[in-house]
């Protein structure tokens, strides 16, 4: 289901987007005789030529030969550059559109150097098939870094092997844009599949609220210290996905939303172009790998993902995973959530081991990436180990030393003290995390999903988000419209 309540209409509705207008209506009554006279009706009455000596000469609004040729009700019409059909409910790029830009991209690969204007160009197009696939912003990374060098200079710049495969894998979607992209996967939707995680700088854990399976992962020694921390909680959202793609519980049209306490983890899940200033190539290079891995596995299970931001300080049961699996075994592990944060919980949850195959990509990423000696941090139990375990096991808890975290004796009285835990209530239920989203994505600005046009009494629906933006001072920040 769609998350914003659409007005319902079934008289039909036309409004003007720059010089074209669009009618739609359910073919009812006569209904179609409206939306065929209602907006030459209009542009008459709003343009006629009234007698007066003030009145100025002027071409008549309407484009006779263009409403001729595609001014009749259709069910196929193509609008803003794209192919609406109402009957399979599919946005497409026209063939005539897919034609010309696909020989583009091909003659730009066979000559094997291209000009800033032309890399623009392909860039602009692409964009716009990205408003139906928005995952292909992810692919485009190294073909706008050569625009932007290209801009700079009056001499064609040479396709390099990166950017070949950018512009074939830009063909495939341009292939894919033309055979049509389900209208399900454009409009705001209710996510019905939701993934919570977090990382630590020596793990990752995750869960799926809707099927219970849990996940965690502990980062070898020799691999600990080498990447940000941004990209160890991107490296979670690829996860919890993969982990149910592999599962099967993916399906076509789903909507996935994936929660994190990291804003900058959450932001390249939708676009990885944007370099921070501390990364390096390296890390450039794995950032755009991992993102581009989450985009296929998307793209291949034709589902959409959205992506929601919430405080670390709630997030209790994953930052447990990714920090509390040095002492504690799977199942002890998990009787001690069940224990203490039963109301973070999903039904089943159970913690699985990750597959070969993810863990072997998540081994594969760090290995690229560099020791650097300032991302190496003291292994560091969760709050809530200290807070239900540290009484009895303080000096562990706070130990530097890596072998009393293994010690098998240490993990055994763990165990046999887990059935005195009692439940930590202070901690958000799993119902308070995932109402987050709904609180900030669920009624999203309705200049994004409604036209004002037609309306004649009351005021325009007032949807924007009402947020806190702190000043450069000190000063507590006011609350603006956004």
């Amino acid at each position: 289901p769609v998350s914003v309540t659409l007005p319902e209409d079934y008289q039909g509705k036309a409004d003007s987007f720059i010089d074209d207008i669009l009618s739609a209506t359910v073919d009812i009554d006569n209904n179609l005789q409206k939306i065929i006279a209602a907006p030459c009706t209009i542009l008459h009455a709003v343009a006629h030529k009234a007698i007066s000596h003030t009145n100025l000469e002027r071409d008549d609004l309407i484009s006779d030969e263009k409403n001729k040729a595609e001014g009749a009700p259709e069910e196929i019409k193509i609008c803003l550059g794209l192919q609406i059909n109402s009957r399979s409910l599919t946005a497409s790029l026209p063939v005539h559109k897919y034609k010309v830009w696909d020989a583009q991209i091909a003659s730009v690969i066979r000559s094997k150097s291209v000009s800033g204007k032309d890399l623009e160009s392909i860039l602009g197009r692409l964009e716009n098939v990205a408003i139906i696939i928005p995952m292909l912003g992810h692919f485009l990374n190294n073909i706008r870094s050569l625009q932007i060098k290209g801009s700079a200079s009056s001499h064609n710049q040479k396709v390099t092997s990166i950017v070949n495969h950018e512009l074939q894998l830009a063909r495939s979607f341009l292939n894919r844009a033309q055979a049509g992209v389900s209208m399900n996967t454009i409009v705001f939707r209710e996510p019905n599949q939701i993934y919570v995680g977090d990382a630590s700088e020596h793990g990752l854990g995750g869960f799926s609220v809707n099927t219970g399976r849990a996940w965690r992962w502990l980062i070898p020694n020799n691999l600990r210290g080498r990447a940000h921390i941004n990209l160890l909680e991107f490296l979670v959202q690829l996860v919890s996905i993969w982990i149910d793609v592999l599962a099967g519980d993916i399906k076509e049209e789903d909507c996935l939303l994936a929660m994190g306490d990291n804003t900058t983890a959450a932001g390249w899940c939708k676009r990885s172009n944007f370099r921070e200033d501390s990364e390096g190539s390296t890390d450039w290079v794995v950032k755009q790998a991992v993102a581009r891995q989450l985009a296929t596995l998307v793209l291949e299970a034709k589902a959409v993902l959205y992506t929601q931001w919430f405080k670390g300080a709630d997030n209790v049961v994953t930052d447990s995973l990714s920090r509390d699996l040095f002492f504690l075994s799977p199942s002890a592990h998990q009787t001690f959530l069940q224990k203490t944060v039963l109301r973070q919980l999903p039904l089943n949850f159970q913690i699985h081991q990750i597959p070969d195959e993810i863990s072997s990509f998540l081994i594969s990423m760090l290995q690229q990436l560099p020791v650097k000696t300032q991302r190496s941090k003291p292994q560091k139990a969760s709050e809530l180990a200290h807070l239900k375990l540290g009484n009895r096991f303080s000096t562990a808890l706070t130990s530097q030393d890596p072998y009393i975290w293994m010690d098998s004796t240490l993990s055994r009285k763990i165990s046999l003290c887990l059935p005195s835990l009692t439940q930590y209530e202070s901690v958000p239920s799993l119902q308070d995390v995932t109402s987050t989203w709904w609180k900030a994505q669920s009624t999203p600005p309705s200049h994004m999903w409604h036209r004002p046009s037609g309306q004649t009494t009351g005021e325009t629906r007032d949807w924007t988000q009402t947020v806190k933006c702190a000043s450069c001072s000190t000063s507590s920040g006011e609350h603006i419209r956004t």
